[in-house]
């Protein structure tokens, strides 16, 4: 059994070639709602996987919710869809216009894993069957993945 020794380790894991292999930078696609269910494909192919490192939201009107597939293509706002757990989706609120109103959202330290691809609608409501559309330009923000 091979052992490295306490000091190797942290050289590697300090490495630059390690740090930029794990940190590698991701994609940013720039959203801004138009008046629909807004539903697309962020990222697919063929079981390349993606991981969903953030979101950041503004809203200036009611409350919505961004739900996120793990799919290829584009899903159909208010089905179960998808290689989520039961096809449910990731749910998460935007509230609505005050002061700050939006979310940041950031998916634990190493991103949310998705096997198929991303893709996702933004709903008026929260509830899974929901096909509520938001208004143009109602949500904007940037959703950041690799």
């Amino acid at each position: 059994m091979n052992k490295l020794w306490p000091g190797a380790v942290f050289a590697l894991l300090s490495s630059h070639a390690f740090a930029q292999a794990s940190l590698a930078p991701g994609n940013a696609k720039g959203f801004v709602s138009a008046a629909t269910t807004n539903c697309q494909s962020l990222a697919s192919g063929a079981a390349a996987g993606y991981t969903l490192e953030g979101v950041t939201m503004g809203n200036t009107g009611a409350a919505a919710w961004i739900k996120f597939y793990d799919m290829a293509g584009t899903p159909t706002a208010g089905a179960l869809q998808g290689s989520s757990p039961g096809g449910v989706p990731y749910i998460f609120p935007v509230p609505g216009a005050t002061a700050l109103a939006g979310s940041n959202i950031i998916m634990a330290d190493r991103g949310t894993f998705f096997r198929n691809g991303i893709a996702f609608c933004v709903t008026g409501g929260a509830a899974n069957a929901d096909t509520t559309a938001v208004a143009a330009a109602q949500i904007t923000g940037t959703i950041f993945y690799h």
